[in-house]
Protein backbone atom coordinates (compact mmCIF):
# COMPACT_ATOMS: atom_id res chain seq x y z
CA UNK A 1 0.00 0.00 0.00
CA UNK A 2 1.14 3.56 -1.20
CA UNK A 3 0.93 6.58 0.78
CA UNK A 4 -2.14 8.54 0.68
CA UNK A 5 -0.21 11.23 -1.62
CA UNK A 6 1.34 8.68 -3.79
CA UNK A 7 -2.35 6.98 -4.60
CA UNK A 8 -3.72 10.70 -5.00
CA UNK A 9 -0.44 11.72 -7.37
CA UNK A 10 -1.21 8.64 -9.30
CA UNK A 11 -5.20 9.22 -9.65
CA UNK A 12 -4.36 12.81 -11.22
CA UNK A 13 -2.33 11.07 -13.31
CA UNK A 14 -4.40 8.59 -14.91
CA UNK A 15 -7.28 11.53 -14.63
CA UNK A 16 -5.28 13.69 -17.00
CA UNK A 17 -3.46 11.39 -18.89
CA UNK A 18 -6.98 9.82 -20.20
CA UNK A 19 -8.95 13.65 -20.52
CA UNK A 20 -5.16 14.92 -22.76
CA UNK A 21 -5.52 11.39 -24.82
CA UNK A 22 -8.99 11.42 -25.46
CA UNK A 23 -8.50 14.95 -26.45
CA UNK A 24 -5.63 14.45 -28.63
CA UNK A 25 -7.89 11.67 -29.99
CA UNK A 26 -10.61 13.88 -31.04
CA UNK A 27 -8.54 16.76 -32.78
CA UNK A 28 -7.20 13.37 -34.94
CA UNK A 29 -10.64 12.55 -35.90
CA UNK A 30 -10.78 16.14 -37.92
CA UNK A 31 -7.42 15.81 -39.08
CA UNK A 32 -6.31 12.21 -39.56
CA UNK A 33 -6.45 9.79 -42.65
CA UNK A 34 -7.59 6.39 -42.43
CA UNK A 35 -3.94 5.42 -43.58
CA UNK A 36 -2.49 6.28 -39.98
CA UNK A 37 -5.15 6.34 -37.73
CA UNK A 38 -7.19 3.46 -38.80
CA UNK A 39 -10.24 5.29 -38.81
CA UNK A 40 -11.95 7.89 -41.31
CA UNK A 41 -12.31 11.63 -40.65
CA UNK A 42 -15.36 12.96 -38.92
CA UNK A 43 -16.33 9.70 -37.87
CA UNK A 44 -16.75 10.81 -34.45
CA UNK A 45 -19.14 13.60 -36.15
CA UNK A 46 -21.09 10.77 -37.76
CA UNK A 47 -21.70 8.91 -34.91
CA UNK A 48 -23.51 12.05 -33.44
CA UNK A 49 -20.30 12.87 -31.05
CA UNK A 50 -20.13 16.39 -29.84
CA UNK A 51 -16.21 16.28 -28.98
CA UNK A 52 -14.28 19.30 -27.61
CA UNK A 53 -13.05 20.75 -31.46
CA UNK A 54 -16.76 20.92 -32.30
CA UNK A 55 -17.98 22.31 -28.82
CA UNK A 56 -15.35 24.88 -29.08
CA UNK A 57 -16.10 25.67 -32.60
CA UNK A 58 -19.85 25.74 -31.88
CA UNK A 59 -19.07 28.23 -28.73
CA UNK A 60 -16.96 30.56 -31.43
CA UNK A 61 -19.01 30.63 -34.94
CA UNK A 62 -21.55 32.98 -35.87
CA UNK A 63 -25.79 31.81 -35.71
CA UNK A 64 -26.04 30.16 -39.12
CA UNK A 65 -22.81 28.38 -38.69
CA UNK A 66 -23.79 27.29 -35.10
CA UNK A 67 -27.37 25.85 -36.79
CA UNK A 68 -25.37 24.49 -38.99
CA UNK A 69 -22.80 22.33 -36.69
CA UNK A 70 -26.16 21.68 -34.93
CA UNK A 71 -28.19 19.65 -37.72
CA UNK A 72 -24.65 17.62 -38.67
CA UNK A 73 -24.29 16.72 -35.06
CA UNK A 74 -28.28 15.75 -35.07
CA UNK A 75 -27.58 14.01 -38.54
CA UNK A 76 -24.35 12.50 -38.03
CA UNK A 77 -23.21 14.76 -40.57
CA UNK A 78 -20.01 13.60 -41.93
CA UNK A 79 -21.69 12.94 -45.52
CA UNK A 80 -20.44 16.84 -46.18
CA UNK A 81 -17.76 17.32 -43.90
CA UNK A 82 -16.49 20.57 -45.52
CA UNK A 83 -18.47 22.91 -44.07
CA UNK A 84 -18.09 21.60 -40.74
CA UNK A 85 -14.01 21.25 -41.25
CA UNK A 86 -14.12 24.95 -42.68
CA UNK A 87 -15.70 26.33 -38.95
CA UNK A 88 -13.56 24.53 -37.26
CA UNK A 89 -10.77 25.91 -38.88
CA UNK A 90 -11.94 29.38 -38.92
CA UNK A 91 -12.69 29.56 -35.16
CA UNK A 92 -9.40 27.93 -34.60
CA UNK A 93 -11.08 24.91 -32.62
CA UNK A 94 -8.33 22.40 -33.08
CA UNK A 95 -5.33 24.32 -31.88
CA UNK A 96 -7.25 25.21 -28.94
CA UNK A 97 -8.37 22.05 -28.35
CA UNK A 98 -4.77 20.63 -28.28
CA UNK A 99 -3.78 23.70 -26.32
CA UNK A 100 -6.05 22.17 -23.61
CA UNK A 101 -4.98 18.87 -23.98
CA UNK A 102 -1.11 20.09 -23.62
CA UNK A 103 -2.20 21.27 -20.66
CA UNK A 104 -3.76 18.15 -19.10
CA UNK A 105 -0.13 16.33 -20.07
CA UNK A 106 1.50 18.86 -18.44
CA UNK A 107 -0.91 18.63 -15.29
CA UNK A 108 -0.61 14.76 -15.71
CA UNK A 109 3.34 14.80 -15.53
CA UNK A 110 3.30 17.94 -12.74
CA UNK A 111 1.12 15.31 -10.45
CA UNK A 112 3.68 12.40 -10.81
CA UNK A 113 6.27 14.89 -9.41
CA UNK A 114 6.40 13.67 -6.18
CA UNK A 115 7.56 10.08 -7.33
CA UNK A 116 10.69 9.40 -6.52
CA UNK A 117 13.33 9.50 -9.99
CA UNK A 118 13.14 5.86 -11.49
CA UNK A 119 12.67 4.15 -15.03
CA UNK A 120 8.84 3.77 -14.18
CA UNK A 121 8.44 7.64 -13.32
CA UNK A 122 10.36 8.10 -16.85
CA UNK A 123 8.05 6.01 -18.36
CA UNK A 124 4.91 8.05 -17.57
CA UNK A 125 6.41 11.12 -18.48
CA UNK A 126 6.86 9.76 -21.66
CA UNK A 127 3.33 8.40 -21.91
CA UNK A 128 1.85 11.71 -21.34
CA UNK A 129 3.91 13.38 -23.69
CA UNK A 130 2.88 10.84 -26.05
CA UNK A 131 -0.81 11.39 -25.39
CA UNK A 132 -0.45 14.83 -27.35
CA UNK A 133 2.42 14.71 -30.05
CA UNK A 134 0.87 11.17 -32.09
CA UNK A 135 -0.63 11.58 -35.16
CA UNK A 136 -2.75 8.19 -34.86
Amino acid sequence: KQPMEVEEALATFGNRLGSAFQIADDVLDYKGEAGTMGKNAGEDLAEGKPTLPLILARERCNEKERELLDEAIRAGGADDLNPVLAIIEKTDSINSAMEIARTHAGEARQAIGILPESSWRTALEQLADYSVSRNH
